[in-house]
């Protein structure tokens, strides 16, 4: 399948696989497994199931579309990487991946454009990087895939601690999810 069409299965339905637990009290976990079958099948505004609001499909984003490709393991491998770099901090790393870790930090240098104060090998810390780079409409769906508490917790850091260069953050998550895929 091409990148349009994994895109529009995903938006439409994909997102509703491997939704965390702690989502399960939402309307679409009490409807019974070939109620909730049917209406992916016949209803194009099952997002509204979960809570997502209605926002209108975006063009294919590889980014999102490469994320969502990792596995689980791959996805937290590349919240610790990403936390790494971050931090300026590469203990626990493999030598290999410190020393990608270590040039990546040196090229893109994210201290000069991410709030300071942060320890971001925590998972609120990561999501607050990911939902910056995400449009709306992918960000509500993906969440979904995380624990709510560090979700909300990634939404309810002030607007105030604003990514100031965001291609910069962008480039730093293609590299990072890059490393992962290739690496393991």
């Amino acid at each position: 399948m091409d990148e349009t069409g994994r895109w529009l299965r995903w938006w439409r339905d994909g997102f509703v696989q491997g939704i965390d637990k702690s989502w399960h009290r939402l309307p679409w976990f009490c409807l019974p497994d070939a109620d909730r079958k049917s209406l992916i099948e016949v209803n194009p505004r099952v997002s509204t199931l979960f809570n997502i609001s209605d926002h209108l499909i975006t063009a294919p984003d590889a980014r999102a579309l490469n994320f969502i490709a990792l596995s689980r393991s791959q996805q937290q491998a590349v919240f610790a990487l990403l936390g790494c770099v971050c931090n300026g901090d590469f203990s626990g790393l493999t030598e290999s991946d410190r020393e990608w870790g270590e040039r990546i930090q040196k090229g893109i240098r994210p201290q000069i454009f991410l709030p300071q104060g942060f320890d971001y090998r925590q998972t609120d810390k990561a999501l607050f990087l990911l939902k910056a780079v995400l449009s709306p409409g992918c960000w509500y769906r993906l969440r979904l895939q995380f624990p709510e508490p560090a979700v909300l917790s990634a939404e309810n850091i002030s607007e105030t601690q604003a990514i100031t260069i965001l291609q910069r953050l962008r480039t730093l998550w293609d590299a990072a999810i890059w490393r992962i895929a290739e690496h393991e």
